[in-house]
């Protein structure tokens, strides 16, 4: 499980609803660190990304994803502060295959959102 959010607070959050719920979840404060992570041979079963930080951001983070044959397929959700998305952007996020949810969500429902990607992850036919 990769979490990319520039806010420390919310990637301590994610991560420690993760390591409760048994998932091993790596964080990375902005997009460019999750590409070198990724490409340090981390391969995530999912993906939570934030839209909007600083540098490349979620969708320039979420379209070398899916340019990546050998990673395309890792299922990921936009996690976002944002409520005022643009259509074009909830566009593009469907196009490339990513879910939009809005923060703050409650543990429950960050573990809950985990399991449902991963579980898409293992089983890419449903």
């Amino acid at each position: 499980m990769l979490v990319i959010d520039d806010e420390p607070s919310i990637c301590e959050l994610f991560a420690r609803a993760l390591v409760t719920s048994g998932f091993f979840p790596v964080v990375a404060n902005n997009a460019e660190m999750a590409l070198r992570v990724i490409n340090g041979g981390v391969n995530p079963d999912a993906i939570l990304l934030d839209l909007l930080m600083p540098g490349m951001g979620g969708l320039g983070f979420l379209l070398q994803i899916r340019a990546d044959p050998q990673r395309s397929h890792i299922p990921v959700a936009i996690v976002t502060a944002n409520s005022l998305i643009p259509s074009s952007v909830h566009y593009t996020a469907r196009a490339l295959r990513a879910e939009i949810h809005f923060k703050p969500l409650e543990v429950d429902a960050i573990l809950t959102l985990t399991e449902r990607l991963v579980e898409s992850a293992n089983n890419p036919a449903t």
